[in-house]
């Protein structure tokens, strides 16, 4: 549900990454109080991505030239929408 809709319910996928904390299902136990949690399996090993390549254009003026390899560009997904906050807030800078 988002916070400025909070009557009407959205469906969404999540990614987990199981990095730093093992994942878990937990199904509450109200005779006792507490939360009964057993430790879901451990998935197959993702594949190895390779590292990429990056060219950059030339420009006549050498500080461009050295600032080139500094400027990147963002690219991200909002899994949870916040009032006013818009999925198209990435920025381009023209090259």
């Amino acid at each position: 549900m988002t916070l400025d809709d909070s009557s009407r319910s959205q469906l969404h996928s999540v990614r987990i990454d199981r990095r730093w904390f093992p994942a878990r299902h937990c199904q509450r136990n109200d005779t006792e109080g507490y939360w009964d949690c057993t430790e879901l399996p451990t998935p197959a090993p993702a594949a190895q991505r390779g590292g990429g390549l990056a060219q950059f254009p030339s420009y006549p003026d050498p500080v461009e030239n050295r600032l080139a390899p500094s400027l990147v560009g963002v690219a991200f997904d909002m899994p949870m929408r916040r009032s006013r906050v818009s999925r198209s807030a990435v920025t381009t800078v023209p090259g």
